[in-house]
């Protein structure tokens, strides 16, 4: 079983409604799921796409209008 690493960070999002809404609908498919989890488990999802798939991803959310979830 992995470390479970110190967690002693705090981080800030901006995010608009939609965003809002999909993390929202996340975080109630299963009880255990916080809003921490679902980001941190989006950070882990993206750390194994391949760079050029990473990048899509990323790049296609900084432009906006992202909305398939």
């Amino acid at each position: 079983m992995a470390k479970i690493s110190a967690k002693t960070h705090t981080t800030t999002l901006r995010r608009d409604d939609g965003t809002v809404g999909r993390l929202q609908r996340m975080v109630a498919e299963n009880p255990l799921y916080s809003p921490s989890h679902v980001m941190r488990g989006a950070l882990l999802a993206l750390s194994r796409l391949t760079d050029s798939e990473r990048e899509a991803c990323i790049l296609a959310v900084a432009k906006g209008g992202v909305d398939e979830l």
